[in-house]
């Protein structure tokens, strides 16, 4: 998604903090083979040796938790920045919302392709969202995540 990113021990991810309509804009198509391929060759080894004695599960976090990353810039104690760019500016929040969805439903079918079997969706910090809110940021964009998956894989 050309978004850098780093994992700090005992802090978790640290991203730079995304702020305008310009930064959504740069959020790349991701290319998962291109920029994944360890968790393809991964997953396929993992199907290959457990085969059916147990389920692979594959995974991905939903779009108000990534966004809240971006717009944050990191872990947050109290949400303050994504819950004040709902409000001051929620046009640039569901454009973030809805190229992340997308984003991560390739994702999961990535994965699937892989040899996942299962995928599990987390969407860690919508539960922080009254549920207006949630109704507004959280639930379109967990269902739009869904309905690419079942649009390729129905089964």
């Amino acid at each position: 998604m050309g978004i850098a990113f780093d994992i700090a021990e005992k802090e978790g991810p640290v991203l730079p903090r995304m702020t305008s309509m310009a930064d959504v804009d740069r959020i790349a198509p991701l290319q998962p083979q291109q920029h994944t391929p360890f968790v393809a060759e991964a997953l396929r080894n993992l199907r290959r040796e457990v085969g059916h004695t147990a389920t692979v599960l594959g995974f991905v976090g939903l779009p108000f938790t990534l966004a809240t990353y971006l717009v944050e810039g990191g872990s947050s104690h109290d949400y303050r920045r994504i819950k004040t760019l709902a409000y001051e500016d929620p046009a640039m929040l569901h454009a973030m919302l809805s190229r992340l969805a997308t984003n991560i439903g390739e994702y999961a079918l990535f994965q699937i392709e892989a040899g996942a079997q299962v995928i599990q969706l987390f969407d860690s910090w919508a539960g922080v969202l009254a549920p207006d809110d949630y109704d507004a940021f959280a639930a379109p964009y967990q269902r739009q995540v869904v309905d690419l998956i079942k649009r390729h894989r129905p089964d």
